[in-house]
């Protein structure tokens, strides 16, 4: 497992002094690129070999207060490459006594920049796996779909206005 300490600084911290979600997003794709730059160098580098990186979902749970302003912590991640084009990712968001604050799951895919195409990440990067740590779980749960309401302009002509809203199923 990769690990890296932080703290939150003034411009990741929300109003009420606490880190902002975008902000733990952030953090978590940033520990994921260094994790990675450890085994198959760095995303330029890996750019420079007609690769990249594309983050295609998401799933993240928030256990406890996320940190506030100056406060440390810590987030561990580790990788699952055993999902033929998609790459699992798992980290834990912890304070530095091992309190866990959040989790997150993500999935990823290696793109051949050439060819516009994913392609299988052990077959392209051979050091991918070696820190490989057990199977991640590949399901996501689904996000229900926006309920769509139209609302009618205020002058009249063609164009309207459309608002979307999202309920729980």
């Amino acid at each position: 497992m990769y690990l890296r300490e932080l703290t939150v600084l003034p411009s990741d911290a929300s109003c009420r002094g606490r880190l902002k979600l975008h902000s733990l997003l952030d953090y978590l794709q940033d520990t994921a690129s260094l994790a990675v730059r450890e085994l198959e160098g760095t995303s330029s580098e890996l750019l420079a070999r007609g690769y990249a990186w594309v983050l295609l979902r998401y799933q993240v749970e928030v256990l406890a207060p996320l940190p506030a302003l100056d406060e440390r912590f810590v987030v561990g991640t580790f990788h699952d490459v055993e999902h033929g084009y998609n790459t699992l990712r798992v980290f834990n968001v912890d304070r530095p006594d091992g309190t866990p604050l959040a989790w997150a799951k993500t999935s990823w895919l290696l793109l051949d920049l050439a060819s516009g195409r994913p392609v299988r990440p052990k077959a392209h990067l051979p050091r991918i796996d070696e820190r490989y740590t057990g199977p991640i779980d590949p399901d996501f749960p689904d996000v229900p779909p926006p309920n769509r309401t139209r609302l009618a302009p205020k002058s009249p002509g063609p164009s309207a206005f459309t608002t979307w809203t999202s309920t729980p199923t």
